[in-house]
């Protein structure tokens, strides 16, 4: 039986599982080398914020069930950057899966579309967790990034979609 994960690191390995799938439409397509290099850096950079999520994600736990270091605030600003960034490279694998959708091999259109699908669901999901965090506050940047993301990833679903 696998470990069970937080959201956080939940959305990370979602965004990991749609770059694989963009990486795979980049290389069965011709004339997207390019691309299929971006999709492998940002299943990487996928992996490192599932990672730091895992950590982060822990630490506010600790915090939050009063481990008596005083450090609740930091621990919680963190556990909010990290989907933070996730929302963005979630954003950014979607964006590929567009345009894979849009120059990719027509026979992997479904798959582009998919992968653009699950980074959409990954963004919404961190851009909750940023929105949530106990450190947040109403107008805090963080949420209007992460939301932005989020906006970005849809519609760049909804472009693999209409290609």
């Amino acid at each position: 039986m696998s470990e069970p994960v937080g959201g956080g690191a939940g959305a990370a390995q979602t965004v990991v599982v749609a770059a694989r799938i963009a990486l795979l439409v980049a290389r069965g397509s011709e004339g997207t080398s390019g691309l299929a290099a971006q999709a492998a850096a940002l299943e990487a950079r996928a992996a490192r914020l599932a990672e730091r999520n895992e950590g982060a994600f822990a630490a506010a736990l600790a915090a939050l069930r009063g481990a008596p270091d005083g450090s609740l605030g930091a621990r919680m600003a963190l556990a909010a950057e990290v989907p933070g960034e996730i929302a963005e490279a979630a954003a950014d694998v979607a964006g590929l899966a567009a345009q894979l959708a849009h120059d990719g091999d027509p026979d992997l259109h479904a798959d582009a579309v998919v992968a653009a699908t699950l980074a959409e669901a990954a963004a919404a999901a961190a851009a909750h967790l940023v929105a949530i965090n106990l450190t947040v506050s109403a107008g805090d940047p963080r949420v209007a990034a992460a939301e932005a993301a989020a906006a970005a990833a849809r519609a760049a679903r909804d472009a693999a979609r209409a290609a």
